[in-house]
């Protein structure tokens, strides 16, 4: 019987940024070895003929529980050795990386087989000590390790890390660093305690800069990148100077100009650098044109500067300098490009006749008829109007062809799967216009008159009536809808337990006109999902993996289906603990009737902390400052904290977040909190404090519902109006309904959202108030004349219970659950909450008092202006009454406005100015507003 020795963990310190270790660990393909090797060796030593088990003995290189060893691996004395079931486990060992070293060794004796089993767990971080003379380097250390306390890990991977840090300091001029690190290994536990030293040394700056390869000293010198000497030399700082070394040769005429190499001759902590170039041959550039048009044409012209396009490419550059004149509205341009290279120096000559300045007078399909010509120029951009401008579209050869390809597509989904649209045709029509006209030959147009679908399995049948296919029977017909449709069906059997299922597509089109399709399915194997394997976790307890991925289908036993998978990842990734999440098939088992399912987590920050800086037209000033823990005790559970200041409120909240209640099968989130709101608006200031509790899982899309719970003190504060000088206890519950189809959150550019909400208030915990409050709104967001069009509308309705005689409706519940309207966000042609009726919603002195029924309907268009900048028109129109029965269209009131917007990765920063078209005596014209986010 061979023996096995089990090698240490390395107790020796490195130096020069390297790890010294006596003994190497395996890395990942050194155990892959292990497993090929264990193959082998369960095949041929001891356990060909399978006698029954006499004894098993486990050794382990630090802790093992043998017992667990044992039954994990299924070895009992007296029964034989089941090869299937262990070489399953063993894939199972290695797939959740806790194994790193494993060997299985039967003797077969007179009693039976004696097995010895020995075992390594991957050596587990207890600590990380990163020291560093730079303390802001500390932190930064850390996270480039990527190695925290809990992490298994091997030798190779320290190295990696070590390697990587090392990287990172080079990148931000530390080219003489060095990182050592120490490893203390205490084999009781198998945990290691992993120390780094960095010796970052002095950056190294640059000095003086030249450019050779250059033969004229004049160029060369204005060639010489801008890098000011004592700048601390980088990767970035390398890769600017290659950069602006090429721009600026390239701009001298030297067209084909590139950097070879940089060298490097250090001084102490200073760097001269001498940039090795190629100039190539010095093009020189001939433009004949108008006078009048000599720097419209040059302007056309792409900079060698910046654009990769060499000069012999003429034909190429006679198109971009087209797109560019046209891009100016010169739709009739002509230009010709010639490249002379008799000469020493080259001579790129360009010939431009740009016209006159045109917009599009007509657009006509040529030869359009079984498909009505609106039908077909409403699925093109180009459109009759001006070139240019903000009210302008922007026409080009390339846009014209993207027209042509949708003319194409629009007439195939009709049938016609011959059509040929000929290349756009520009014609003149009078002096500062053209007529763009799409040739259009037809064909014959087909219909699909049978549609047969075979071999499908009961499971994906049934699921045939949920899915809206792309091929239906007296349709028109088109190849691409086959292939489509193909697709889908072979999504529905991955999504039944057919993994490998295929479907194959006949189309018989022997009768002109007429397609008949079938569908032929071979499912293969139905599969189902054998032991799942929960790998990578650290700080994650594995029962929160368990519990996610559980409740969405993935269970040994259970079909194994593609949306199970996507389903689990989705709601792994929800948590907010994980930068990686994949479900891959168990290794050695991806073709089997049961395949095992490898979990693989990486997870991301546990904590993270928040400050924001703020400012707009309502709050003017506001500063937030927060923490949050997304996985206390490894339990997935999320506390946060957060406050936030402005001119006009002061909140203190704390929250806590449980990713899933059982009985309530959603996430959860309570939150307490204490804010102090100004309204100089309505003439009062108020003290809320509270908590609410909701469930719901409001990731999910696109339809979502969750319950909330409420219980708030309100204390009014100021000069009292009506009844806002009493406290108000006030406990409801909220359920809300949302479909969410919008394609971003942000910013939507097309798609719809819907909402529903209804709040029931009730006494109760000593709470005084009872009322229904009904909230709907509607969104829809498409595109529209080379913009973005959308559409909102908001209504709202409160009925108090208990009502009060001789009480206004509105005066029966409280202040801060009324409407109000007017602002930034609602209607942008009153100050925030001004808007409302007189003597209604609106007091004697012009305070706003709110009101029981909201209608608000707003429109806006939004177009590119150019990179990050729109611009926007509005019209808001709504009002606030006192109660539903009370709303009039008389009093609705309209305003009108026009905005600019900025892009940011968060949302759009919006400033708007709304103008009152019905203004009243006494009103100022209109308001401005400067704030985030879409408006409705």
């Amino acid at each position: 019987m061979s023996t096995a020795t089990a090698t240490d963990m390395p107790t020796a310190a490195s130096r020069h940024g390297r790890t010294r270790t006596p003994r190497r660990l395996p890395d990942a393909a050194a155990v892959r070895w292990v497993a090929v090797i264990l193959y082998l060796m369960l095949s041929v030593v001891g356990f060909a003929e399978q006698p029954p088990i006499a004894s098993v003995a486990v050794v382990g290189d630090g802790p093992v529980d043998s017992e667990a060893v044992v039954e994990l691996l299924g070895l009992q004395v007296g029964e034989p050795v089941d090869l299937r079931q262990l070489r399953e486990t063993i894939h199972a060992l290695f797939a959740r990386a806790d194994v790193e070293w494993l060997r299985v060794e039967g003797e077969e004796r007179a009693d039976g087989l004696h097995v010895l089993v020995q075992i390594r767990n991957r050596t587990e971080i207890s600590a990380v000590d990163v020291r560093v003379r730079k303390p802001i380097l500390k932190n930064r250390i850390r996270k480039w390790l990527e190695l925290e306390p809990g992490t298994r890990v091997t030798t190779g991977e320290i190295e990696a890390a070590q390697r990587r840090v090392l990287r990172r300091l080079q990148d931000r001029g530390f080219f003489d660093a060095r990182v050592d690190t120490f490893l203390d290994y205490t084999r009781a536990s198998n945990t290691v305690r992993l120390t780094v030293e960095v010796f970052t040394g002095e950056p190294l700056v640059v000095g003086e800069v030249v450019v050779t390869g250059v033969d004229d000293p004049e160029i060369a010198l204005e060639a010489r990148p801008e890098v000011k000497p004592g700048t601390r030399l980088t990767t970035k700082v390398i890769t600017r100077i290659r950069n602006q070394t090429e721009a600026r040769l390239r701009g001298a005429g030297f067209w084909d100009a590139h950097v070879i190499g940089i060298d490097q001759k250090i001084e102490e902590s200073e760097v001269s650098l001498e940039v090795g170039t190629v100039p190539g041959p010095l093009y020189q550039l001939e433009v004949d044109t108008p006078p009048e048009h000599d720097k419209l044409v040059r302007r056309a012209i792409p900079d060698p500067a910046v654009e990769d396009l060499h000069p012999a490419q003429t034909a190429a550059l006679e198109e971009r300098i087209i797109e560019g004149l046209q891009g100016e509205g010169y739709l009739l341009a002509e230009v010709a490009v010639q490249l002379d290279e008799t000469d020493i120096q080259p001579v790129l000559w360009v010939e431009a006749t740009p016209g006159a300045q045109r917009r599009i007078a007509e657009v006509v399909v040529d030869g359009a008829h079984s498909v009505s010509s609106q039908e077909l120029l409403s699925s093109v951009v180009v459109h009759p109007g001006p070139v240019r401008g903000f009210r302008g579209q922007t026409v080009s050869s390339t846009t014209l062809e993207q027209d042509r390809l949708l003319l194409a597509d629009t007439y195939r989904s009709y049938g016609f799967v011959d059509v040929e649209v000929g290349e756009p045709i520009l014609e003149a029509v009078g002096d500062d216009a053209v007529r763009v006209v799409f040739p259009v030959v037809e064909g014959q147009r087909w219909v699909l008159t049978d549609l047969r679908i075979e071999g499908l399995p009961v499971e994906s049948a049934g699921r045939l009536e949920q899915v809206e296919l792309g091929l239906s029977e007296a349709t028109p017909w088109h190849p691409r809808q086959v292939e489509t449709t193909r697709r889908q069906l072979e999504l529905i059997l991955a999504d039944t337990g057919y993994p490998d299922g295929r479907v194959e597509a006949t189309v018989d089109t022997s009768v002109v006109g007429e397609a008949r399709v079938v569908m032929r399915a071979e499912p293969g194997p139905f599969v189902t999902i054998g032991n799942v394997v929960i790998a990578g976790l650290v700080k994650t307890n594995e029962g929160v993996v368990q519990r996610t991925i559980r409740r969405s289908g993935v269970v040994t036993g259970e079909p194994f289906a593609r949306d199970r998978m996507l389903e689990a990842q989705r709601r792994l990734y929800a948590l907010g603990l994980f930068r990686r999440v994949e479900l891959l098939p168990l290794p050695g088992r991806e073709h089997r009737a049961e395949r095992g399912v490898v979990v693989a987590c990486e997870e991301g920050r546990q904590r993270s902390y928040l400050f924001g800086v703020g400012w707009n037209e309502t709050d003017r000033f506001r500063i937030t400052l927060g923490w949050s823990h997304l996985n206390l005790f490894g339990g997935a559970h999320a506390v946060s904290a957060e406050v936030r200041f402005s001119s006009r409120e002061q909140r203190y909240q704390f929250g806590v977040r449980e990713p899933w209640v059982p009985k309530l099968n959603a996430p959860a989130y309570m939150v307490v909190y204490r804010t102090f709101e100004e309204y100089p608006e309505r003439g009062y200031d108020q003290l809320r404090r509270g908590l609410w509790i909701d469930a719901g899982d409001r990731l999910k899309r696109p339809f979502r519902t969750w319950w909330r719970y409420e219980y708030q003190i309100v204390q009014p504060e100021g000069e009292p109006i009506e009844r806002e000088d009493q406290e108000a206890l006030i406990a409801s519950i909220t359920p809300t309904l949302e479909w969410d189809y919008r394609d971003d959150l942000l910013v939507p550019t097309r798609g719809t959202f819907t909402s529903v909400s209804l709040e029931w208030a009730f006494p109760i915990f000593q709470a005084d108030s009872e009322f229904l409050k009904l909230q709907s709104r509607f969104s829809l967001y498409r595109r529209m004349l080379d913009g973005i069009g959308a559409f909102g509308v908001r209504v709202g309705a409160i009925e108090p219970l208990g009502s009060e005689t001789g009480v206004p409706a509105n005066l029966q519940v409280p202040i801060n659950t009324r409407f109000f309207s007017g602002g930034a966000s609602s209607h942008r042609a009153f100050n925030t909450d001004t808007l409302g009726i007189p003597g209604q919603t609106v007091d004697p002195e012009g305070n706003p008092i709110g009101g029981n029924a909201l209608v608000l309907i707003n429109f806006e268009y939004t177009r590119r202006i150019s990179g990050m900048f729109a611009g926007v028109t509005f019209v808001d129109v709504g009002n606030v009454w006192e109660e539903p029965s009370a709303v009039r269209l008389e009093d609705f009131r309209w305003g009108a406005g026009i905005g600019l917007r900025v892009d940011t990765p968060a949302g759009p920063l919006r400033a708007e100015y709304g103008w009152k078209l019905d203004r009243e005596p006494g009103e100022e014209a209109g308001r401005f507003f400067l704030s985030f986010g879409i408006p409705f």
